[in-house]
């Protein structure tokens, strides 16, 4: 029996419950993870250089009786099963746009960009879980949308801006995003609760509304400085202006590393939060009140660029600890942009595909996203648990690979190095040139190295089977 690799084992893992009709099909689509799993491109063609093996993906992603939510629901499934053994995992939902090539304009594809220079692709929010330590475990949602017509000039006026309803917007992707992961999180019995974690997009009384409706672990940057209402349900203060007048908490310090123009520094943070009952306008003459809580964490130092985080959470806020967890379940939100990065350019270039139409593209792209949050996950795993056997993510003969490749004498063939060290020597072969590249290796040269070294493995694998 020909040995599986840890690619065939991860993509039946995360694809063997899908539902496509016929099982051929899931086992095709098994077959094309792993493959993708390989050798992550944009291209069909470049992941499938063989011509049977392409001719059978093209086959897959044109058939009509094969659907993109088909595909994502089973690695869906896969990563609820990675969230049952925490009780709570953050979920850093946000949306990005997809660029793609249309000269012809025959690929159902929309407006994308800013208005003056746009160009042609996809809209996409995808909510990607977090266990509580800031590993990402994978998508739970993912939803696709075709901005069809030019966005329309924002009204001057309070009367124009509250007519649109919100469901005419695309706000209403955000409320379907969070009622959809809400829903497959109830029915898992695991009980194991979402916290989600938005940016300031997601700021809009369609969301806090819908928050509170259903009970959602919630926390929002807030881009609002909202009314608020006192207990006898008159005008009160504003939101910010209240919560910097609250009593502090206490502080933390924060790492805050280097960037262009700017040296790594330690910033202390001041902390306040209080509860408020904020307006949410509804339209122009209906306002709905909802309790939440305001988290305030801004730096002590009078810099320019001092840091400020301004949160609203459903979470309870009555101590510097429950404060510090606020922010710290917002800092999962981080992974998302992550994703977004490996997804597009960094791992699987999905903007490099060239297929002729918006479905087959979907359903290419929905494989490409999994791998994308292996990719970051692995990274991930190899910064924060270094310790950890190479084995549990690497079969034995990539090990033994990257062992030769590297010239180890210090591990023979068939050890089990610590999965931090492993990580650092596959990124070298990548193209890692240590922490001059930036920082520790990024899911971008993990790969390039596991590219590279994937048929010396096979080579390895072949001389033990003979």
């Amino acid at each position: 029996m020909e040995r599986r690799d840890e690619h065939d084992i991860w993509a039946e893992g995360e694809f063997s419950h899908a539902q496509l009709g016929d099982l051929r099909r899931t086992h095709r689509l098994i077959q094309m993870a792993a493959g993708v799993a390989r050798q992550p491109a944009g291209k069909v063609t470049t992941v499938f250089p063989a011509s049977a093996e392409r001719e059978g993906a093209f086959r897959f992603l044109e058939n009509d009786d094969v659907g993109a939510a088909a595909i994502a629901a089973s690695s869906y499934a896969a990563t609820l099963s990675r969230c049952a053994e925490y009780d709570t995992v953050f979920v850093a939902v946000d949306s990005t746009s997809v660029s793609l090539t249309d000269h012809a304009n025959c690929k159902g594809l929309g407006r994308v960009g800013i208005s003056a220079k746009p160009s042609q692709g996809l809209y996409t929010m995808n909510a990607l879980a977090v266990a509580p330590d800031g590993t990402p475990l994978g998508l739970v949602d993912q939803h696709w949308w075709v901005r069809d017509k030019p966005k329309a000039p924002r009204p001057k006026t309070k009367k124009g801006r509250y007519r649109a309803r919100f469901r005419d917007k695309e706000t209403r992707y955000w409320v379907d995003v969070l009622t959809d992961v809400d829903e497959r999180f109830k029915q898992q019995p695991s009980g194991v609760r979402p916290w989600f974690q938005l940016d300031r997009g997601g700021d809009c009384w369609p969301v806090l509304a819908l928050a509170i409706e259903r009970d959602l672990l919630l926390t929002v940057r807030s881009t609002h400085n909202r009314r608020l209402r006192d207990e006898a349900g008159k005008a009160a203060a504003y939101l910010w202006s209240r919560v910097e007048g609250q009593p502090l908490l206490g502080t933390y310090t924060v790492e805050v590393p280097a960037r262009p123009g700017r040296p790594a520094r330690r910033a202390q943070m001041a902390v306040r939060a209080c509860q408020v009952t904020i307006e949410l306008r509804v339209s122009k003459k209906k306002c709905q009140y909802v309790d939440v809580y305001a988290v305030l964490a801004r730096e002590t130092s009078d810099a320019a660029d001092r840091l400020e985080w301004k949160l609203l959470t459903t979470y309870p806020v009555t101590s510097l600890k429950e404060a510090c967890a606020v922010v710290e379940g917002y800092a999962a939100r981080w992974r998302v942009e992550d994703f977004h990065r490996a997804w597009k350019s960094g791992v699987c270039n999905v903007e490099d595909s060239q297929l002729r139409a918006a479905d087959p593209f979907k359903k290419w792209a929905t494989v490409l996203a999994a791998v994308a949050a292996r990719a970051i996950r692995l990274a991930h795993i190899a910064r924060h648990h270094p310790d950890q056997p190479a084995r549990n993510e690497f079969t034995q003969d990539e090990i033994d690979a990257v062992l030769i490749f590297k010239k180890r004498t210090d591990y023979p063939r068939g050890s089990n190095p610590p999965v931090g060290r492993f990580v650092v020597w596959l990124a070298e072969i990548g193209g890692y040139t240590g922490k001059s590249s930036g920082g520790p290796p990024g899911p971008t040269t993990i790969t390039r190295g596991l590219q590279r070294i994937e048929c010396f493995a096979e080579g390895l694998k072949n001389m033990r089977q003979m």
